[in-house]
């Protein structure tokens, strides 16, 4: 008890202040890649298993822009074993493809989705890469996937990998006008006809000119959509759900839909993540009037706006001299709130910007200056995605202007989050819940033995969030076959009646 104790103490004691650049990273708390001679964005960020990053996004020469995959090292150096030099650039045939999205399989394979441009129309596009950052040819025609859809453009947003590993992609096709738009792939890349009409969901919440800009899968199969759409000439925040099947969930909102307009002037929802109780966040922007400022909402897994969180549900923040907007946010393990994005300064320039808040939507001013950090390498940088790490720390990602060049590179900048203890053994005594071993190899014993009505059950996510195992609870111990789990940070909500417990464990 005595070791556990020092260790612990030990851990805490070495944690650095919350938003403070992580020096270890990159040597300054930041690294910026520079790819092609023209732009190069970093549109979406994911970690692997082993602690290293994952950047998507595009770079651009005087001819093409193409897809890029970067993989970094934990301390920001570019893997050398990913693609060439850490960065995997595949040219697929047309004059601009670009990267919006990414995520991981369990198998370690890559998902990249965006939008492939040939002629004047573009056309959904997935790519699929091995671990090592090489097309994979089992994936469509060598590894690529062009799906035209609707009359004029199509755009891929957000992927996302169900259980049995077929792939979601969500972003808008132009019909009657700009709808929500989903597609569901089989592993080897063929449209799954079994989702939505022939393989494609197409809705519209609001009354036209909507996109999807974030799923997210929840526990129950179900499928989240976040986005804008219009109403009333207005641009709106706007949500809406679906059954497994990709056919809209009526029991969501209404009729399936939910639509949110905050000031009258223009709104737009770029981001979501789902809390562990089922309720929703959604951050992206709205017009005050002067300016845009940051927007976080919570909702209720019902749709409704969850009237504890903010004010009645809201929160609107400015941050930086003349506002600014938000295209990430995340939920960490005690509740707090990240979301990023860019702020502006009274002389026109763009930064990084980064804010927590309470888990009751208040800021928290331990977090950075008085709850916001702002970082800024040029006069041009902006934030466009976030991953939290199981140490707790927060990477962001975006770009920042080259001042030699004057071009784009993709910019990574890492924060102190709060500390998280991990590698200790987790087991919980004096409520009845708990979890051995941790770390763990081929099984984990789950104990539940305290008093509570209903069914008493198991998930287990990885630390995208993502639910990879679910169980139930059929004794006071339970054991859990965890072998074909990657090694990793994982997380376990226990929940026995009314009684709840999140307990993290390492598989190795």
């Amino acid at each position: 008890m005595l070791i556990f104790i020092v260790l612990f103490s030990a851990l805490r004691i070495s944690a650095q202040t919350p938003g403070c650049v992580d020096s270890s990273f990159g040597g300054a708390g930041y690294v910026t890649t520079h790819i092609f001679d023209l732009d190069n964005q970093g549109n979406a960020v994911e970690l692997q298993s082993d602690g290293k990053i994952l950047v998507a996004g595009s770079a651009k020469n005087d001819t093409l822009t193409s897809f890029a995959l970067i993989r970094y090292n934990a301390d920001g150096t570019l893997d050398p074993s990913f693609g060439t030099g850490g960065i995997a650039t595949p040219y697929f045939g047309n004059v601009t493809n670009v990267a919006n999205a990414l995520t991981i399989q369990s198998d370690q394979k890559i998902i990249a989705g965006g939008y492939a441009r040939t002629g004047t129309k573009t056309s959904f596009c997935l790519a699929r890469y091995e671990a090592n950052g090489i097309l994979d040819p089992s994936f469509g025609t060598g590894g690529i996937i062009s799906t035209p859809l609707g009359l004029y453009d199509s755009k891929v947003n957000s992927v996302a990998i169900q259980q049995d590993g077929k792939i979601i992609a969500g972003g808008y096709a132009y019909y009657t006008s700009n709808s929500f738009v989903m597609v569901r792939y089989k592993t080897n890349g063929s449209i799954d006809s079994t989702f939505g009409i022939n393989g494609v969901s197409v809705s519209m919440p609001g009354e036209y000119e909507a996109m999807i800009n974030a799923i997210k899968l929840l526990s129950n199969g179900k499928i989240l959509a976040v986005g804008k759409s219009l109403v009333a000439s207005k641009d709106v925040f706007a949500l809406a759900r679906y059954n497994s099947n990709g056919m809209i969930d009526s029991t969501f909102g209404i009729n399936g839909y939910r639509v949110q307009d905050i000031n009258h002037l223009g709104n737009m929802g770029y981001a979501a993540d789902i809390q562990p109780d089922g309720k929703i966040l959604m951050a992206g922007n709205t017009f005050n009037g002067s300016c845009w400022v940051f927007a976080v909402m919570r909702f209720n897994d019902n749709g409704s706006l969850d009237t504890l969180f903010g004010n009645k549900g809201i929160d609107t923040l400015k941050i930086g001299q003349k506002g600014g907007e938000a295209y990430g946010v995340k939920v960490q393990n005690n509740g707090k709130i990240v979301v990023t994005g860019y702020s502006t300064t009274n002389l026109g320039n763009y930064t990084f910007a980064t804010i927590r808040l309470k888990p009751d939507g208040a800021i928290d001013s331990a977090f950075g200056n008085a709850g916001v950090v702002i970082s800024s390498l040029s006069n041009d940088d902006g934030a466009y995605s976030l991953a939290l790490q199981p140490d707790g720390k927060i990477v962001v990602v975006g770009v920042s202007k080259n001042s030699i060049a004057y071009y784009y590179d993709v910019t990574l900048f890492r924060y102190f989050g709060d500390a998280t203890p991990i590698g200790i053994n987790e087991i919980i005594s004096g409520d009845g819940f708990g979890l051995y071993p941790n770390p763990a190899g081929i099984t984990i014993s789950i104990e539940s033995s305290s008093h509570g009505s209903g069914n008493s059950t198991v998930s287990i996510y990885d630390i995208r969030g993502n639910l990879v195992i679910e169980a139930s609870l059929k004794a006071d111990i339970t054991k859990l076959d965890i072998h074909k789990l990657s090694k990793g940070l994982y997380i376990a909500k226990i929940n026995k009646g009314e009684n709840i417990r999140m307990i993290k464990f390492i598989k190795e």
